[in-house]
């Protein structure tokens, strides 16, 4: 049975929905204003909290807008957001979906339908709120787009002219006040399921867009409290780190991913200052800590690829902490941990942190912490690249490694302990996967390395 609906939205001013035969249309409430030229930014809408439903999905979203903008011949596009912002700039990780075309609105007269299509399905969740902006496409903006405004010369003469009123002042001048409501559609398909993880409730964290910088290099953890931390690589130089200006960000979810917030989300921002330590922040790997607040990222930060690395001029190590407050993730300032890290053996030209999920053993505990194992890649300055494992007993404040090479001709590579404390290594290489096992004699200290690697041809998906 189709209900019909009407719940407060928002575009600048009150708005109100109306939901029929599975399309929901935005109107516009009264916008009021002494000047010929009106203007709009974005719309806010909360979808409807219909029992059984579990989202509500579409691929476009038309504008019903009539106006002459007899000045700006700009291309807009529609940016999808879960956060009103209220400057001027819309984070990078705010963004939920781009539409992949755009429209110049110059002297549409009283026709001004415009559909913005998106190449990915929009899900949008029953009783959350959401923004969209207009927008127009900016290399030079952080995230690629800058919010726009929509100018409407509203006149007189126009047949589309809205309904307006005069009023007078004690000086003898009269105000003429336009009122205008624009409308938007969605033609949505609902979705239900018991299940919050079919697809309508797959959450998207962050996404590229081909107009947009890239992200990469995602990596989660559950702290002790139940919450879950998602980190993501959000590269504005459009390459790896050490190219250029690269920051790390967070997400937080205290409802087992099934919405997650940005709140105290800017994990590590590089300055994009070429040459500088900090120009770039990068491949977070991550862990929280089993019985405390704690969260550990280590990362890689700087200005230096990974292969043209060297002892004199090397990718940088950063250590970041962050507290779990029930709310989000607390993080602290970057600690430079370069010298500490290659200071463990003098052969290191080159190195970084294993990016994704720092092992945090289940049998082995030193003091306050449960030992943390990862895995580093290594160079020595020539073209071969190895895996050593490191090992913390104090959350990442010091690390010592683990006997010796554990894998040669490798590359990024991931640790897991098994259930007798023994503990597997995996890396990728260009047409499978490498493995090698640390066996243990002796939980505190003692351990045996299997001498050859083992190889598998799995292309290169993991099975850790």
């Amino acid at each position: 049975m189709v209900k019909k609906q009407l719940i407060t939205v928002y575009f600048f001013f009150i708005s109100a929905l109306v939901w029929s035969d599975d399309v929901i249309t935005f109107t516009g409430g009264t916008q009021s204003g002494s000047s010929l030229s009106r203007f709009v930014k974005s719309f806010g809408f909360t979808m409807p909290d219909d029992e059984g439903i579990s989202s509500y999905q579409t691929n476009a979203i038309t504008l019903n807008l009539k106006y002459n903008n007899s000045t700006k011949n700009s291309n807009y596009y529609l940016v999808v957001s879960k956060n009103n912002i209220s400057n001027k700039d819309i984070p990078a990780e705010d963004i939920i979906a781009v539409s992949s075309n755009s429209f110049s609105i110059k002297n549409t007269g009283n026709s001004g339908n415009k559909t913005f299509n998106f190449s990915t399905t929009l899900k949008f969740r029953p009783n959350t709120t959401y923004y969209a902006y207009f927008a127009t496409s900016n290399s030079a903006a952080t995230n690629g787009f800058t919010p726009a405004y929509i100018y409407m010369e509203l006149k007189n003469t126009n047949s589309y002219q809205p309904t307006t009123s005069m009023s007078s002042s004690a000086d003898g001048t009269y105000t003429t006040t336009y009122n205008y409501k624009p409308t938007f559609s969605m033609d949505l398909t609902r979705k239900t399921s018991s299940d919050p993880y079919q697809d309508g409730e797959l959450q998207t964290l962050w996404s590229s867009y081909s107009t947009n910088h890239p992200w990469r290099i995602p990596a989660i953890a559950l702290t002790s409290r139940g919450n879950l931390v998602a980190c993501g690589g959000f590269l504005v130089c459009d390459m790896d780190i050490g190219f250029g200006e690269c920051h790390i960000y967070s997400k937080y979810s205290n409802d087992n991913g099934v919405t997650w917030s940005r709140a105290n989300g800017n994990v590590a921002l590089g300055s994009g200052i070429s040459g500088s330590n900090d120009c770039g922040y990068g491949d977070a790997a991550l862990v929280a800590d089993r019985e405390s607040d704690r969260v550990l990222v280590m990362c890689a930060t700087g200005n230096v690829v990974y292969t043209n690395s060297t002892r004199s001029n090397p990718i940088r190590v950063a250590r970041i902490y962050g507290t779990d407050t029930g709310d989000g993730i607390n993080w602290e300032s970057p600690t430079d941990m370069t010298s500490e890290i290659y200071g463990l053996n003098s052969s290191f030209a080159g190195l970084f942190f294993a990016s994704g999920r720092i092992c945090q053993s289940r049998v082995v505990k030193t003091g306050d912490y449960y030992r943390l194992y990862s895995a580093i890649l290594v160079h020595y300055g020539s073209g071969s690249h190895y895996n050593y494992v490191l090992y913390s007993d104090d959350f990442g404040g010091s690390w010592k490694v683990l006997g010796g090479v554990a894998i040669s001709s490798a590359n990024e590579a991931k640790v897991e302990e098994l259930p007798n404390g023994d503990l597997f290594i995996s890396s990728r290489t260009g047409s499978g996967r490498l493995f090698n096992l640390f066996s243990f004699s002796d939980l505190g200290g003692g351990y045996r390395l299997l001498g050859q690697s083992a190889y598998t041809q799995f292309g290169q998906r993991s099975v850790v």
